[in-house]
């Protein structure tokens, strides 16, 4: 596995799930770097309810997002050995962290992770959702919304 540097110690065990994920898919593509979109597809499969909920409210199909997601990965975008942390995922990381301690939490919860992939504008899931007709600030919303109402049921 890589080593996540600083953040090996704030990361909740959902969010070591999904990271995980992440890795496995990146390395069964033959990748060379953990990129956001591994993230994002990671979300997709281990928190499927929850992401096809967070989809549904956007008047998303989570297939289709899911498809556009896979065709991304399939790309020849980050073929070569061995593995890293690409700076877009560090900067994730980072937002992750950030919005988990606005929400009071000292470690990355998923969702602090599904909702970071949508604090950098020019990100690619922030452009596939834009393209399929979902607000940036919505999706945000709407995954915010979606993770208080996990966390009340609970």
């Amino acid at each position: 596995m890589i080593e996540l540097e600083i953040y090996t110690d704030k990361i909740a065990e959902s969010g070591r799930r999904l990271i995980r994920k992440a890795y496995e898919e990146a390395r069964g593509r033959n990748h060379n770097q953990l990129a956001p979109e591994h993230i994002f597809l990671s979300i997709s499969l281990i928190e499927g309810p929850f992401f096809s909920e967070v989809m549904r409210s956007l008047n998303l199909d989570s297939q289709v997002v899911k498809k556009a997601l896979e065709t991304k990965l399939d790309q020849r975008d980050y073929l070569g050995h061995g593995m890293k942390i690409s700076e877009p995922l560090r900067t994730l990381l980072s937002n992750a962290l950030k919005h988990s301690r606005e929400e009071g939490r000292k470690t990355i919860e998923s969702t602090d992770l599904f909702y970071a992939l949508f604090t950098d504008a020019h990100s690619y899931p922030v452009d596939l959702l834009r393209r399929l007709g979902a607000d940036r600030e919505m999706v945000m919303q709407k995954i915010t919304t979606r993770a208080s109402g996990d966390e009340e049921e609970r």
